[in-house]
């Protein structure tokens, strides 16, 4: 398992999670990166950064294979499709471009009228795409087809975080105020809200339906998510109460 080390000196280092030894690291490069994802199998390494490119790499190599042109601004957003053919990238401009790994050609462009895409990710099937924006909205777009699936709305500031709970029955979204939604990715009702208190989320609905109540391993999934995710510019973790990770 390897550990992301770096991006605005303009270096990518992976450290092996266990012995903290360098695994793979990038050359030198005049900008920074504002965001990182590896494909499933780990075999490549996809960045975002902020001359306006994305970037695919071969991690078995060390290679840098395609340069990604073509953002009208800093790439803010990055994931790998399930099947690792396509990567998802977006950007400063509203746009999300969908790359071919193989080719580097954009396979697909999605438009928001929005300044900024913050965060972008794949369905577990690969069916759909959820881009995280800055109005506060969610799109959910089928990806055959192009097609806009909902907008899950009302977010309290910029949408910072998407990401599909491993069965893909629920979406996680978390804002800049400080607040984690999780919805139905079917049905696009909202689930559950999650706010940060400290390093606590706490629940402020503890009297919901049996129905809507979350099992014990998603919610060990979320929290794993929302360790990772900056809770209202504070870099604190967040974990739901009583809940072990």
């Amino acid at each position: 398992a390897g550990a992301f080390e770096g991006g605005g000196s303009g270096v990518i280092r992976i450290l092996d999670a266990k012995t903290g030894s360098t695994l793979f690291i990038t050359p030198i490069q005049d900008h920074g990166y504002d965001s990182i994802a590896y494909s499933r199998t780990g075999r490549y390494l996809a960045l975002g950064s902020d001359n306006d490119v994305a970037e695919i790499w071969d991690t078995s190599t060390n290679q840098r294979i395609h340069v990604l042109a073509g953002h009208g601004g800093q790439v803010r957003s990055i994931a790998f499709s399930p099947d690792e053919t396509l990567i998802a990238a977006g950007s400063d401009d509203g746009l999300t471009h969908l790359w071919r790994v193989d080719s580097g050609v954009v396979e697909k462009t999605f438009r928001d009228e929005v300044y900024y895409v913050h965060s972008v990710a794949f369905s577990p099937d690969g069916k759909q795409i959820a881009s995280g924006l800055d109005d506060g909205n969610v799109r959910l777009r089928d990806v055959a087809t192009e097609n806009e699936i909902r907008t899950l709305p009302g977010a309290d500031g910029s949408v910072m975080a998407v990401v599909f709970s491993p069965d893909g029955a629920l979406l996680a979204t978390t804002s800049w105020g400080g607040v984690v939604k999780l919805w139905s990715a079917t049905t696009g009702d909202e689930v559950r809200v999650l706010q940060a208190r400290g390093d606590i989320v706490w629940e402020d609905q503890a009297d919901a339906p049996k129905e809507r109540v979350l099992s014990e391993q998603t919610v060990k999934y979320m929290n794993q998510m929302m360790r990772a995710v900056v809770m209202n510019g504070t870099g604190r973790r967040a974990q739901i109460e009583g809940v072990p990770a």
